[in-house]
């Protein structure tokens, strides 16, 4: 097998890695991020419950950390909102939901103060599902490319250092 010719090919591709062991090292550094980045989600989630009562209009729910967005709105269940859908998850940023905060007697500053929760929502959110998915496709990688590494004594074939 030509590893210099593979080397090369590997190289032309400007991965974020440069061999396996980077990919191995990349991985471990990926998995430290997703863990500090989950500890992010439960902490804004803290503040949030922190910061607002239980008899708010809406909340955030956190789901999976696998799930696209970890955390979601949600509608109150509290029959002083009489919302129909309480369970169902929405966008929080629409002129219909803000000014159901606003008739449900939400301050400027409350509603402000979720705004900002809803930046930082979305962005952890974002990183999570974003670490989550790189996390996976590395293990992948990495798995096919040590499945890769035993084939040539498979086969009968001498391999020279492919790292």
């Amino acid at each position: 097998m030509d590893n210099v010719g593979l080397n090369d090919f590997r190289r032309a591709l400007e991965l974020p890695f440069r061999g396996i062991r980077d990919a191995k090292q990349l991985l471990g550094i990926m998995e430290a991020k997703y863990e500090r980045v989950s500890d992010d989600v439960a902490l804004l989630l803290e503040q949030f419950n922190a910061a607002f009562s239980k008899s708010k209009p809406i909340y955030l729910h956190r789901s999976s950390d696998t799930a696209a967005r970890a955390l979601k709105w949600r509608l109150s269940s509290s029959k002083v909102y009489n919302f129909s859908d309480a369970a169902k998850s929405f966008r929080l940023v629409t002129s219909e939901v803000i000014q159901i905060l606003f008739n449900a007697g939400m301050s400027r500053h409350e509603v402000a103060l979720i705004i900002e929760f809803d930046f930082k929502k979305n962005h952890l959110n974002y990183e999570l599902s974003y670490l989550f998915a790189e996390i996976s496709r590395l293990k992948v990688f990495i798995d096919d490319f040590e499945a890769w590494r035993k084939t040539p004594a498979l086969i009968g074939v001498r391999r020279q250092n492919d790292d």
